[in-house]
């Protein structure tokens, strides 16, 4: 796209009436936002439905003005911005329905990540949850995961923060324009966030703050990643309501069972008992249900190596286990070894990145060491 179109779109944007769905049904129609807002103005659109605004030239040389004070702040602020249409917009965003027709960003954030997974969860947080998230993405540090989330209290900088810590590139999604940080306590964290992926957001500096962007900003946590984790959240939360989101656009869903009478776990409970979402105890889950072929890359990486690994007791018990056995179940595994599943699950994909181990289909793992 042409930077001379940004401004007309910018005002599109803008328009009361014409959402995310409506606007892109009218580029296609007119091919460019200058064109739809001169058959707004001249009622051209009259024709089609009674239900889009008519624009007068006053009004549309009020909304350029802001347009290009946008424009202004953009260019002195390094804020980059993508088109729906353009070749880099992230593809898995495009696919959906109500995908906004502008993104606007800062940072160097990968849209088409091979692995993306978004992790959502409760502002308030408990420590049950916020461990279980340092540990996911601890145990995703091998395999380049984008996590992408929502910048919020609780769950979501907790997600940013892993991500940094481990090395992973983070994405943030915004429910107000980028001249801001909200809440204002998270503003310490941009900067290694900008380093490690970026921010971005559909809104521009002029739009109001309200509780409902933040709800459509949701829509863009679960349209960007492969998959939506939501670890813990109150039933109907905002969390609750991004994993409707990813599935209304078929992306997978898996939610942390908490317990039945914990307020912060009703949503996840929920979620799985009703099927919305996939129970999820540790990243093994993610890499069987994603079906992310982590041995191929891993092995090359670690054949050379592999004599040199140094294994807990724990490790070298199973590894014993499946050299014996040579290729066993998840369940029949965690009884031979006296474990859990959640402990197994865990130790295998340690063993896996490590080359030793490889899925099957079925939850069957072969030694390969």
């Amino acid at each position: 796209m042409h930077d001379k179109e940004l401004p007309y779109l910018l005002v599109l944007m803008d328009l009361p009436g014409i959402g995310s769905i409506r606007a892109r049904e009218l580029l296609r129609k007119y091919n460019s936002a200058y064109e739809v807002l001169h058959a707004l103005k001249n009622e051209e659109i009259k024709l089609l439905t009674t239900h889009l605004p008519i624009i007068s030239s006053k009004a549309l040389q009020e909304l350029l003005d802001l347009a290009y004070k946008e424009i202004e702040y953009m260019e002195k602020n390094q804020v980059n911005y993508v088109f729906i249409d353009d070749p880099e917009y992230p593809y898995r965003l495009r696919h959906c329905v109500d995908a906004p027709i502008v993104l606007f960003y800062k940072g160097n954030i990968n849209w088409n990540a091979s692995r993306s997974i978004s992790i959502v969860g409760t502002r308030a947080a408990t420590n049950y949850g916020l461990d279980f998230c340092k540990e996911l993405v601890a145990d995703l540090k091998h395999l380049n995961v984008q996590i992408v989330s929502g910048l919020a209290y609780g769950i979501d900088i907790q997600a940013h923060k892993s991500a940094i810590e481990h090395g992973l590139e983070t994405v943030a999604c915004l429910g107000h324009g980028l001249h801001k940080i909200y809440p204002s306590s998270h503003s310490k964290h941009t900067q290694d966030i900008l380093y490690n992926g970026g921010l971005t957001t559909e809104f521009t500096t002029h739009s109001v703050v309200d509780k409902k962007n933040f709800v459509r900003r949701n829509r863009i946590i679960a349209g960007l990643s492969q998959a939506t984790i939501v670890v813990e959240s109150a039933y109907r939360g905002g969390s609750y309501l991004t994993a409707e989101m990813a599935n209304s656009y078929n992306r997978e869903v898996f939610a942390l069972p908490g317990r039945v009478d914990q307020p912060k776990s009703k949503g996840c409970n929920t979620l799985i008992k009703t099927e919305q979402a996939r129970l999820i105890q540790s990243a093994a889950d993610l890499v069987y249900i994603l079906n992310w072929d982590i041995t191929t890359e891993t092995q090359s990486k670690t054949q050379q190596t592999a004599l040199f690994i140094e294994l807990s007791r724990e490790e070298e018990k199973i590894c014993n286990i499946l050299k014996e056995k040579n290729k066993i179940s998840l369940d029949l595994l965690a009884i031979e070894a006296d474990k859990s599943p959640q402990e197994m699950a865990s130790i295998l994909l340690s063993l896996e990145l490590n080359g030793l181990v490889r899925t099957l289909p079925g939850k069957q793992f072969e030694w390969i060491g």
